[in-house]
């Protein structure tokens, strides 16, 4: 081997090295950072327990004859699992794949003869948005005893803070690779450098912790997900796997990063793998909650993609300057300079105006301050970092424009590091629950020559209040007033629930929204001389401030 050839090699080892020493110091970053936010609640339109038979802390006389929960929601029955466990914490009866209809709100089954004592529920759901909830209580046949709930710990999302790190590690890993992808293709176009700015072993070991990673989120969320719950897709009950849209998405991930695995194909495939494997994560979090997923899904799509540039030019920046100062001490011309902060300056503007728009579709800024929570405090730590991002950016930019070189590394790495960081807390956004915007509904519906004005104070699930005024007229005034909900989508209905009368011409019923979606909303009136009225319309209603 020539002299010249081993010197770069050796160079070539240091940069591998300084690369593989920097891995460390973001598995910790991103432990420490999970410690803190470890409590952050999920925010999905959940199943909730309602109603128990027994009830919760009910000391019954006898031994009941059958046991029954009853939910907001349809659930699925071969997905449940329910178990008693006596005042030892010994398991009495346990029931997995309740089985009877396939979705049904209520949970029944038959009990054998409990002896004296107290007993705790332990169950377990799939909601309809895929996400598995388990909850318990106790109840007491003849006399209390100690033990009890006090015995049994709950596992509802025991595996939560585990998928954090694999999801936040591959999404760092997709956005950088993805941008650095990118970035390199339009400087080698400019003909600012002509090889690959990195070598092939530091590629290697990075797509296979991307493919790890990959299979370790699909890992972990599956230990969250009921017992049997693969059994009972395999045996036919494909319909399933449109419940779980994680399982989907990882699913598609993972097929993604093996196909960018192979070798020698056209610049246009990897280009098209990359641009999918940015956007995927766009298509997670609390997309599927909101009213129009679909045109939700378009700013975070940019914001994804103008992520991934922002950050892929920065790591460009930092592997460029650590190769030249290893293999030579060529300086970065103007030209370079100019069109590196064209892209930047492109990029951070695009992510901060997908950001508003994304905060006014998924809650509206008023909201986020009146309604402050967890979500709230993430949000603005991740706005102060992108303005500390944007300021350092200027101080270097106008720094390199005044000497004619880029003299300020240390502050590129603080710059680059906090860009991790606001990828984490973007990972931790998707899973935190957020405020909800307390909307009103205030519409007049037409029935041929017939109006009613309808108004509901509050579009979030539970109980709200809708009022209806009729036009005063005593040839027109209504005899009975009913209204009826329902979600054919989810096999859901509600009602008909009767209106009172409050004063000529308005009527008041109490509405109960069981759950968060679109709502069919029908509203019936019957009258003495004339036929009877009916008015249709569709309602969006919210999570309720507790779900």
């Amino acid at each position: 081997m020539f002299p010249e050839q081993k010197r770069l090699l050796d160079k070539e080892g240091t940069l591998i090295k300084k690369i593989k020493n920097v891995l460390p110091i973001f598995f910790t970053l991103f432990i420490g950072f999970s410690l803190i936010f470890i409590q952050a609640p999920k925010a999905e339109a959940h199943s909730t327990l309602i109603e128990t038979t027994p009830e919760k802390m009910e000391v019954t006389d006898s031994s009941p004859k059958f046991l029954e929960l009853r939910f907001n929601e349809p659930i699925e029955q071969d997905l449940a699992d329910i178990t008693i466990y006596d005042w030892n914490a010994k398991p009495v009866i346990s029931k997995q794949s309740v089985g009877g209809e396939k979705r049904s709100k209520v949970l029944h089954i038959n009990l054998p003869n409990l002896k004296q004592g107290t007993y705790t529920v332990q169950w377990s759901v799939v909601s309809l948005d895929g996400h598995p909830v388990s909850g318990s209580y106790m109840f007491a046949v003849g006399k209390e005893t100690k033990g009890g709930a006090e015995s049994i710990k709950s596992k509802d999302g025991s595996s939560i803070p585990l998928l954090v790190a694999p999801r936040t590690i591959v999404e760092i890993l997709l956005l950088i690779g993805g941008g650095l992808y990118w970035f390199h293709l339009l400087a080698k176009r400019k003909k600012f450098v002509e090889q690959d700015i990195l070598p092939k072993k530091v590629k290697l070991i990075s797509s296979f912790i991307l493919l790890l990673g990959t299979i370790l989120e699909l890992l972990i969320y599956t230990l969250s997900l009921p017992d049997g719950l693969f059994q009972t897709i395999i045996h036919g009950r494909w319909d399933l796997l449109i419940h779980f849209p994680f399982i989907v998405m990882v699913a598609v991930q993972l097929l993604l990063i093996i196909l960018l695995f192979i070798p020698e194909m056209v610049e246009a495939w990897y280009l098209v793998i990359w641009f999918l494997l940015v956007i995927i994560p766009a298509f997670g979090g609390h997309v599927w909650g909101m009213e129009h997923p679909y045109i939700a899904a378009v700013p975070r799509i940019i914001h994804q993609l103008s992520i991934a540039l922002w950050v892929g030019a920065l790591s460009y920046l930092v592997i460029y300057l650590i190769r030249n100062k290893l293999f030579s001490k060529e300086k970065l011309s103007t030209t370079f300079r100019s069109f590196f902060v064209k892209n930047v300056l492109t990029a951070s503007i695009m992510v901060i105006i997908s950001g508003i728009i994304m905060v006014i579709l998924q809650t509206g800024w008023s909201t986020v301050i009146t309604e402050w929570g967890n979500w709230s405090t993430i949000l603005f730590v991740k706005i102060f970092l992108v303005v500390l991002m944007l300021l350092f950016a200027l101080y270097q930019t106008l720094k390199w424009k005044k000497i004619g070189r880029f003299s300020t590394p240390r502050i590129l790495r603080i710059e680059w590091l906090i860009a991790l960081v606001i990828i984490f807390l973007g990972v931790w956004l998707s899973q935190s629950a957020y405020p909800i915007p307390s909307k009103t509904y205030n519409s007049v519906l037409t029935s041929g020559q017939e109006k009613v004005q309808v108004k509901i104070a509050k579009l979030q699930a539970g109980d709200q209040k809708m009022t209806l005024t009729f036009p005063a007229s005593e040839n027109h005034a209504p005899d009975r007033v009913q209204v009826s909900m329902e979600m054919p989508k989810h096999g859901m209905k509600s009602g008909p629930f009767i209106a009172t009368l409050k004063k000529d011409g308005v009527y008041q019923v109490e509405l109960p929204f069981t759950m968060s979606g679109t709502w069919d909303m029908t509203i019936q009136a019957e009258y003495t001389e004339m036929e009877s009225k009916e008015w249709k319309d569709q309602v969006f209603v919210n999570l309720s401030r507790n779900e």
